[in-house]
């Protein structure tokens, strides 16, 4: 007996009544349990699905293992993944920005010191400037101040 070949559409209708059959089978099982069954099994759900977000707040046992299974279920980057390249983003801007205080600290800390000793070398150079001076002009330093060599 020669099997005939089925089209197309006949083979996808064919695949839908089979779906639907075994998405049906479940639901026809949970339709067999008494009402307070099914009550006590939505309420056990409920509850689950309250406790889960608090559970996983409050551990962190609770929220790597959440995070492994949402992880093996949608592929990419977690929450615990991203928060952590978050934080080391973070610390490494934390470290660049005080490296860069230390240079600058460091920075000022040298242009004071230089400061001070032109000063000192300026105040130097001022008095010996002014002691040439008073040579010139023929005055001798006697207590405290500059006066005259006749004075004196």
């Amino acid at each position: 007996m020669a099997q005939e070949s089925k089209t197309s559409s006949e083979l996808l209708k064919e695949g839908w009544h089979l779906g639907l059959r075994r998405l049906a089978l479940p639901v026809r099982m949970l339709m067999k349990l008494s009402k307070a069954t099914l009550a006590i099994l939505v309420l056990c759900f409920f509850l689950l699905s309250l406790a889960l977000p608090v559970v996983t707040a409050i551990s962190e046992s609770a929220f790597v293992a959440a995070s492994w299974l949402a992880d093996t279920v949608s592929p990419g980057k977690n929450v615990a993944s991203r928060g952590e390249a978050k934080l080391d983003a973070k610390e490494a801007e934390f470290a660049a920005e005080r490296a860069a205080r230390k240079e600058a600290v460091a920075a000022v800390d040298e242009a004071g010191a230089r400061a001070a000793k032109a000063e000192s070398q300026a105040l130097d150079l001022s008095g010996k400037l002014e002691a040439a001076e008073a040579k010139a002009e023929g005055k001798v330093f006697y207590r405290r101040e500059w006066r005259a060599a006749k004075e004196v």
